[in-house]
């Protein structure tokens, strides 16, 4: 059976390239679901490498919460236990939360999201996946 973790990493880089079309075509809603979730299976993708499935399942029932959140601390947490500069992972953070906002009002208000906002989540993504790139490979 294949990694899990090379699962989603291709799926991240696949959703990623939806992004970019869905983009290009003016669906900008859909966009930015795509550029959110292209970050967040990178994201899962690199802790199923580090650890094994099983303990973050377990990590994850133990704290009841949901896997958004979940996975966001844990990944706080391994980029600060490896030393990451502070003021960068406060922006990574920061930008992370910015992206996941964005795409809960495209996903669930009764909005339209506007081009501007849809080409911040892209360029949010392209900085959010350079930066897992840099500090985990």
């Amino acid at each position: 059976m294949a990694d899990p973790g090379d699962f989603l990493d291709k799926k991240s880089e696949a959703s990623k390239k939806a992004a970019d079309f869905l983009l290009t075509n003016r669906h900008y809603n859909s966009s930015v679901h795509c550029y959110y979730y292209s970050c967040f299976q990178k994201i899962k993708s690199k802790l199923l490498i580090l650890y094994k499935e099983s303990e973050l399942e377990q990590d994850q029932r133990r704290q009841k919460v949901s896997s958004h959140v979940f996975y966001l601390n844990k990944i706080d947490k391994e980029l600060d236990g490896i030393g990451a500069n502070e003021r960068d992972l406060f922006f990574f953070i920061k930008d992370l939360n910015t992206l996941k906002r964005l795409r809960n009002q495209a996903d669930y208000d009764d909005i339209e999201v506007k081009p501007t906002e849809a080409n911040s989540a892209s360029d949010l993504s392209e900085k959010i996946l350079k930066y897992i790139k840099d500090k985990l490979g």
